[in-house]
């Protein structure tokens, strides 16, 4: 009861009630500057654009090998045939090798990302967007199902979605400081004043 108490009464000295009932307005100077007492909260600061880049090449290396697990693990099991499938296998190869083209991608992604280059990292965001469109066909793909028959997904299949996102997530926030072309940079001119 005391802390609500002294809630109440710290929100009136800083005129929060006053501005709530309609008569924080008298004051016409402070009429934009209202909320000044709240603060962020601790626990929302935890994604934050900072913390993103610092984390981000760590994300992209977590993303590529969790990729490369995935890729290798079992995607879907199909009773009818007795077998599973993975990204690099699929019955007559019906289903292609997409695991292929996701290590490609998402490799490049990641070490694009982390390279100190502003063209490398723009090339890593379009990797990692096409990475995650194609990531996204190819689990409707395996997991469709055919002639009445539905396929058991296996934990490799939503692995491989994830890992993807992470690789995107890495690109979208890129680590590093990105270094100025030294030919672009403008140099003041000098002048040589004489005595």
């Amino acid at each position: 009861m005391r802390a609500a108490f002294r809630k109440i009464s710290l929100q009136i000295k800083q005129g929060a009630v006053a501005e709530w009932s309609g008569r924080g307005l008298q004051n016409l100077v402070q009429q934009f500057e209202s909320a000044q007492h709240l603060r962020a909260k601790d626990h929302l600061r935890f994604f934050n654009y900072k913390m993103m880049t610092k984390y981000s090449r760590w994300i992209g290396l977590a993303g590529f090998v969790l990729l490369l697990l995935a890729c290798f693990l079992p995607w879907t099991w199909h009773e009818d045939i007795q077998k599973s499938f993975t990204g690099f296998y699929s019955e007559n190869n019906i289903y292609g090798r997409p695991a292929k083209f996701l290590l490609i991608a998402g490799g490049l992604s990641a070490l694009f990302s982390v390279l100190p280059v502003v063209w490398l990292k723009r090339v890593a965001l379009f990797m990692g967007a096409i990475n995650i469109a194609y990531a996204f066909t190819v689990y409707i793909r395996f997991s469709s199902c055919y002639q009445g028959y539905c396929p058991e997904i296996k934990i490799g299949l939503p692995l491989m979605l994830f890992s993807t996102v992470l690789l995107f997530v890495a690109a979208l926030f890129p680590s590093g400081k990105v270094k100025a072309d030294p030919e672009k940079t403008e140099t003041p001119p000098t002048t040589i004043t004489e005595p």
